[in-house]
Order: C-alpha cells, then sequence, then structure tokens
C-alpha cells in the first residue's frame, strides 16, 4: 500500500502507535488520535442506568438504529465468529474483554451476542471523551447501551455501583482493558485491571475475546484493506472464592492475556513480542 494514498491525520496515527510501542510501558495507553479537549463527566452528567424517561426513549431509538448498522458493518466485514459454545455456558451476567483497534470495534462481538441471545441486555464502558461527541455518532455514544469512564471519582463511584446493579440482573457488560484506542493494531496489549477487578468484586465469569483481521481486495476511505474480522470468544474465567479481589483480578489478568497471545499466534503465525 502507497503511504501517499494514506489520509495524513491516520498516517500521524500510524506513527504515534510505533512511537509508543517502541517506547513500551506505560506507553501503550497512550490515547493516538487527535481527539478534541472534553470537561470532566460529573455525576449529574450521565444517567447510567437510564432512570429518566427521556434516556429511555432515547436508548430505544438507539438499539433500533446501532441493529441496522450492525447487519451492514457485519456483511461487509464478513464477521465470523469462533467459540460461541463457551459464551452460551454463561447463564448470569459476566464481564467480556475486547481488544481496541477501531471505533466500531465492538460489532463483532454486540453481532454475536445478538445472534446468541437477541434480547439479552447488555452495555458497553467507553472513554469519557467519546460520551461527549457531537453529532449523530456522538448521539449514539451518548445514548446507546454505554457506560463512560470519568476523571471524577464520585462519577467513578456511580459507574461501579450501575456495573454491579447490572451484573445482578445477569447483563453483560463489554470492557476493552487496552484503555485507549490503536487504530487497526493487530497484537493484544497491555492491560488495565478495571475490567478484572468488576468481575471479581461483582462474582461473575470473565469472557476474553479477541478480534482478529484479515486484509480484503476492498479498500477503505483511509487508504487501507477493509479487514475481515473473526471474533474469538474464549473459555469463561470464573473467580475463586478463596482468594481476594487483587488475587483473582490478577489470575483473570494472565488468563486473559495467555488467551488473546495464543490467538494472535496461532491466526497470524508469528511469535508475539511485546
Amino acid at each position: 500500500m502507497e503511504e501517499s494514498k494514506i489520509p495524513k491525520e491516520r498516517r500521524e496515527v500510524l506513527d504515534r502507535i510505533k512511537e509508543y510501542e517502541k517506547l513500551g510501558g506505560e506507553n501503550f495507553f497512550n490515547d493516538v488520535e487527535n481527539d478534541p479537549p472534553t470537561k470532566v463527566l460529573m455525576p449529574e452528567d450521565v444517567d447510567y442506568l437510564k432512570k429518566k424517561l427521556s434516556n429511555k426513549i432515547k436508548n430505544l431509538s438507539c438499539r433500533r438504529i446501532v441493529t441496522k448498522m450492525l447487519k451492514k458493518y457485519a456483511v461487509e466485514h464478513q464477521i465470523e465468529i469462533v467459540g460461541m459454545e463457551n459464551l452460551e455456558k454463561i447463564s448470569g451476567g459476566a464481564i467480556l474483554t475486547t481488544n481496541h483497534f477501531h471505533h466500531f470495534d465492538s460489532a463483532p462481538l454486540v453481532y454475536a451476542l445478538k445472534k446468541l441471545r437477541p434480547k439479552h441486555k447488555f452495555h458497553i464502558v467507553i472513554r469519557e471523551g467519546n460520551y461527549q461527541i457531537p453529532g449523530f455518532f456522538g448521539f449514539l455514544l451518548k445514548n446507546y447501551n454505554t457506560f463512560p469512564l470519568s476523571s471524577n471519582m464520585r462519577t467513578m463511584v456511580n459507574l461501579n455501583n450501575a456495573i454491579g446493579t447490572v451484573l445482578k440482573k445477569n447483563h453483560f457488560v463489554v470492557v476493552y482493558p487496552e484503555q485507549s484506542m490503536w487504530w487497526k493494531y493487530r497484537k493484544p496489549r497491555y492491560y488495565r485491571i478495571g475490567a478484572f477487578k468488576w468481575a471479581s468484586k461483582n462474582n461473575v465469569p470473565l469472557v476474553p475475546c479477541f478480534v482478529t483481521m484479515e486484509d480484503m481486495d476492498t479498500l477503505e476511505e483511509d487508504g487501507l484493506p477493509a479487514q475481515k474480522l473473526t471474533l474469538h470468544i474464549g473459555e469463561p474465567i470464573y473467580p475463586d472464592s478463596k482468594l481476594t479481589v487483587k488475587e483473582n483480578a490478577d489470575i483473570m489478568l494472565n488468563k486473559n492475556k495467555e488467551f488473546t497471545v495464543g490467538v494472535y499466534e496461532s491466526t497470524y503465525g508469528v511469535k508475539y513480542d511485546l
């Protein structure tokens, strides 16, 4: 692919990814996109459980829109699912993790959830700034089944409580443990502990997932090949009642990483080197 055909803004993102990958460590959590500045989300800014009638109505509208978008996205990216039987084993609430490489990279996982249980409820944890994006996609991110993070501690308490509430109702919560989005990055990255603590603290299984990519013949607007996406779903990882929240979280994190590295190496035929 000729680099000149890739938009300047996308080339800058790819350069930042290369730089942070070379630096390693905490740099794997750095944002690489040219996102506009955002304000801190305060408790009154987020109705996590959609208690207000107006938010319930907006959520219903968004769910209908996203369902249609998902069907189109699934066809365009030839989404395949490996390991659906592992998701079928879950009868109650669960935390599901997946890699973060695109604005719509939750689509394969949501597609799998919809295919398995069309009416099963789920929520997606998103970054603070995504909750404040303007326009149509901003409307979807704010009013769909999203749980935004916040740099305000009181808002985070509300988020933690909301996650605990929906897990008790047997909902699924989708989390990106890699934190920041690295555009079309194929390797598993380092993880923040949050997703694994939520699973451990709420005594629910952690289901590790990983999306792999394959170049297609068609090109996208960014000048790079469109990607065929395959969602790999791993065995549920259950917390051990004899261990502390932190001990369980650490074990879950390591097992999640083992699964994703295994999928990466077997799919791409290369040795994982981070």
